[in-house]
């Protein structure tokens, strides 16, 4: 199965988020650009498969940094908006994967980094099923 933060990545960046690789980046929060989006999952349940559909549950953080906090945490409310109570369906030959989103809770504020970024996250749960 294709790593499940790779897809949420890409559901982001097809809906102008960010860019992949630019702002957007996946389990690994580079020291720039000031500004991005950084994925990356805390759990969940394993495969659940007891027929020819594999569901499994994945728990992810998005990790907002930007040099302005306001500026963050409106980039951070702007990916619950997209992510939030939402089903995608991703065609990857040969299978269907759909999505189900869910905030799991409210935005936290880590306070700021190293070089005085400020840091926003938000925790979700995604139901995975591959058929």
């Amino acid at each position: 199965m294709r790593p499940c933060l790779q897809d949420i990545a890409e559901i982001l960046e097809t809906n102008s988020i960010g860019v992949l690789g630019v702002d957007i980046f996946v389990s690994k929060e580079p020291n720039s650009p000031d500004d991005c989006i950084t994925l990356y999952t805390f759990g969940g349940l394993p495969d659940q498969c007891f027929t020819s559909v594999s569901t499994e549950q994945v728990n992810f953080q998005v990790r907002v940094r930007n040099k302005n906090y306001i500026d963050g945490y409106t980039m951070l409310d702007s990916v619950r908006a997209l992510l939030e109570k939402q089903t995608y369906t991703l065609i990857n030959s040969p299978d269907t994967t759909d999505y189900r989103i869910y905030a799991i809770g409210l935005p936290i504020d880590l306070q700021r980094d190293t070089t005085n970024r400020p840091i926003v996250v938000m925790d979700f749960g995604c139901i995975r099923t591959v058929s």
